[in-house]
């Protein structure tokens, strides 16, 4: 009798063990997956993720604020990412990389301040231009939705955009620098959202 309740613990570990090695193999090899896209198509790769990752933080932020689901808002977040943020940050990371290296005094200083102050207000008034207008509200709406949540959204972002920047652009690899700022603006497309309301 306790011999057999052994095994079957050992059945359980066993299977239990089996699954969580199965669930690596697959993570490993999406992985591989990723980096080979990443590196054949790196601005469809980056664009896509950005794309998923923008529609579905905002899917959760209206699932959040217990609002029907708004599936054109949701189009939109994910059009932005695709069509904009996606390719914009590649061509950013690019640029702030070449013009900045990596062993030049003061390098990631330089790269958060023109990332918070040169590029970031005028991307944020896209996004939200871009963003109301997708959504259906016309030239004059979408203008209105700029001036009343710039500002908030500026002051938040230093707050916030500045430090993420820093480990971004001190720890990460130059290659995964868009998907690190693709799984934080997840949450900060859910803050962005909520605002939004």
């Amino acid at each position: 009798s306790v011999m057999s309740d052994s095994e079957g613990d050992g059945g359980a570990d066993g299977s239990r063990g089996r699954s969580e090695q199965t669930l690596l193999k697959r993570l490993k090899r999406l992985i591989r997956l990723y980096n080979d896209y990443l590196r054949r198509k790196p601005v469809l790769t980056k664009s896509v993720t950005n794309a998923l990752l923008s529609g579905l933080g905002n899917l959760a932020a209206q699932k959040i604020s217990d609002s029907s689901i708004k599936w054109r808002s949701v189009a939109a977040f994910a059009i932005f990412g695709l069509v904009f943020s996606g390719p914009l940050f590649h061509h950013f990371y690019r640029l702030l990389n070449q013009t900045f290296p990596p062993k030049s005094q003061h390098s990631v200083l330089k790269k958060v301040l023109v990332d918070r102050f040169v590029f970031g207000p005028p991307f944020f008034v896209l996004f939200f231009y871009i963003i109301a207008l997708l959504e259906g509200r016309g030239f004059a709406g979408s203008w209105q939705s700029v001036k009343e949540l710039l500002w908030p959204a500026l002051k938040m972002s230093w707050k916030v955009w500045t430090v993420v920047q820093m480990v971004n652009l001190t720890y990460i690899p130059v290659q995964y620098q868009v998907l690190f700022t693709s799984l934080v603006s997840f949450f900060w497309t859910i803050y962005v959202a909520l605002l939004r309301r």
